[in-house]
């Protein structure tokens, strides 16, 4: 059996619908944008304010439409989660600036008619998905290995 990494995402969890956000907040904590350039103001705050992060943490990978982007709504029932694509796990001393910089962004959409949405970050998580291959050796009826 061989079990391999095939996706890694630090996610912060809020009180409010993801896409409004997601790919602001991941300008505002990673420095990159995708290709829609969403969040590029973030993203100059962040390298004005911040040392680049290594360029093996964070990765991209391809929305519905075909554009490449770091960060998605990650899925639960309630899309009040926004999830940053990592390349590999983050250390200590990264996970603690990522979770600073979330806790730091005032950039929130509040999308609630009539009054201004409070926004809460409720927490932070690391998800990792995992590929699993098992095998297993067959026999012919003829006698051997098939």
């Amino acid at each position: 059996m061989t079990e391999t990494v095939s996706g890694i995402w630090f996610v912060v969890d809020t009180n409010v619908y993801a896409g409004n956000n997601e790919r602001t907040l991941c300008a505002w904590m990673t420095g990159l944008v995708g290709d829609d350039n969403v969040g590029h103001e973030q993203a100059a705050a962040f390298h004005r304010d911040c040392q680049p992060l290594p360029d093996d943490l964070v990765g991209c990978e391809p929305d519905e439409r075909g554009l490449s982007r770091p960060s998605s709504i990650y899925p639960t029932r309630e899309q009040c989660s926004v999830a940053v694509l990592l390349q590999r796990l983050p250390t200590p001393a990264e996970r603690e600036f990522l979770i600073a910089r979330a806790r730091s962004f005032d950039g929130w959409r509040r999308m609630k008619q009539g009054e201004p949405e409070k926004v809460e970050i409720l927490g932070f998580r690391i998800a990792t998905e995992t590929k699993i291959r098992r095998e297993q050796a067959v026999t012919s009826a003829y006698g051997g290995m098939s």
